[in-house]
């Protein structure tokens, strides 16, 4: 995603997204499809990426919902080093 007059500025966005990317659905599917149309791609399958769950329900059910979502070229340049939960 490059803007007009930025071409050299990098979205990052976070946020509860509601979307498990690792789960299909008419959600993830559209996101998917969102972030592949203007070059940007989550976090969580970044290969540092060590993220198990962002939410569970009585330690029975985990899902990963909140996300960051950050520019191809963040990732294809090695702009992150790493990451991590904070408590």
């Amino acid at each position: 995603m490059s803007h007009p007059v930025y071409p050299e500025s990098a979205l990052i966005l976070g946020g509860d997204l509601n979307v498990d990317f690792l789960r299909v659905s008419v959600h993830s599917d559209f996101l998917n499809q969102f972030c592949t149309t203007n070059n940007i791609c989550p976090v969580i399958r970044y290969e540092l990426s060590t993220v198990d769950y962002t939410y569970n329900f009585c330690m029975q059910r985990f899902s990963t919902l909140d996300h960051f979502i950050i520019s191809d070229a963040m990732f294809t340049t090695n702009n992150v080093h790493a990451f991590q939960l904070l408590p």
